[in-house]
């Protein structure tokens, strides 16, 4: 989703460099040139505040994943210690 929102960026971006660079030009009509290229910049923020949004979602999701790898480490450690602990009670019991 990040890197569709990054290619939609590119498209409108370059949408944006080309009709920069017909203002001034014979026969060209700079109002309307004027209000392409403010829908267009409105369409970047909105695609800017997306790219915000999904990267914060990612970076969410990504602690989320680091901290329930910590912790499935750390239950691993507590059973294998606890296995021990049950191994050695069992070895009491057969005395």
């Amino acid at each position: 989703m990040i890197a569709n929102l990054h290619t939609c960026k590119d498209e409108v971006q370059e949408q944006i460099y080309l009709i920069a660079r017909q203002f001034g030009q014979d026969g060209v009509d700079n109002a309307d040139l004027a209000a392409q290229m403010s829908k267009l910049r409105k369409e970047l923020d909105g695609i800017d505040e997306k790219l915000v949004l999904r990267q914060k979602m990612l970076d969410d999701a990504n602690a989320t994943i680091t901290e329930a790898k910590q912790r499935l480490a750390e239950m691993k450690y507590e059973h294998s210690r606890m296995q021990e602990v049950l191994g050695e009670d069992s070895d009491l019991h057969s005395i």
